[in-house]
């Protein structure tokens, strides 16, 4: 992952820097949200979870959350049934529950390690460049890492 000080599309701009729910941005334009579990499982002391939202059938965004077992421990009856809840919804819900840092990135499409039609892309399509931001929340004083990337369907 390369944090980089080039711009996104302008297209992206209001998602990369919306302080609040993407999901709820996305059904406050009219749009159906769907989230597809890719990976939900523990790792050590991470829980780790990966997902696509998609948005009118369409994927728009990759997420993966790394959640420290200190962290999930705090909010326990939430994070165990997750399933196919959307995160934000839930971190933004919680008055407790403060985002402390949020960068823009950039990184390569190799680097999801995801197929081309998980990420909408046709096989041979010349995108080797994805937009997306990195969020860190504070639950209680213990941290909760999120990676969105923004696929290009939304452009």
């Amino acid at each position: 992952m390369n944090i980089t000080k080039s711009y996104p599309p302008e297209k992206l701009l209001p998602w990369i820097n919306h302080n609040e729910s993407l999901t709820l941005k996305a059904e406050l334009m009219g749009l159906e949200v769907r989230v597809l579990v890719l990976l939900q499982q523990w790792r050590s002391t991470i829980f780790e979870r990966e997902i696509i939202m998609f948005c009118n059938n369409k994927p728009w965004w990759y997420g993966r959350t790394l959640i420290p077992k200190q962290t999930f421990s705090k909010r326990f009856e939430i994070f165990s049934t997750l399933s196919t809840k959307p995160l934000g919804k839930i971190l933004f819900e919680d008055p407790m529950i403060e985002k402390i840092h949020c960068k823009s990135l950039t990184l390569s499409v190799k680097d999801l390690k995801l197929n081309h039609q998980q990420l909408g892309l046709v096989e041979k399509q010349d995108m080797d460049l994805l937009w997306g931001r990195a969020s860190i929340f504070q639950i209680d004083d213990s941290p909760l890492y999120l990676t969105e990337v923004f696929l290009p369907e939304m452009l």
